[in-house]
């Protein structure tokens, strides 16, 4: 299962308090490219949960692809930003 910071938690937990109800962060693949986008929990999803609440979903295809990855919060040239590694 992917790994997220606590300080990715955070940032993740930021982000939904201004989106739509029921509207998540995903994670999805474009290409050979991790990403997230917003959308809703569908059946054969992982979720990612912080203090009873979901705060991330994927896939389950991709349950291989990120056993080795980590969502962390990254400083870049335009400010904190979230990113897989």
């Amino acid at each position: 299962m992917l790994a997220v910071t606590d300080a990715a938690v955070e940032r993740l937990e930021e982000m939904s308090a201004q989106a739509p109800e029921g509207v998540l962060p995903r994670v999805q693949q474009s290409g050979d490219k991790l990403m997230l986008a917003w959308d809703r929990a569908k059946p054969r999803d992982q979720q990612v949960s912080h203090s009873g609440s979901v705060v991330l979903v994927y896939d389950e295809s991709l349950d291989q692809h990120l056993a080795d990855k980590t969502l962390d919060v990254v400083e870049t040239d335009q400010g904190a930003a979230l990113a897989i590694t």
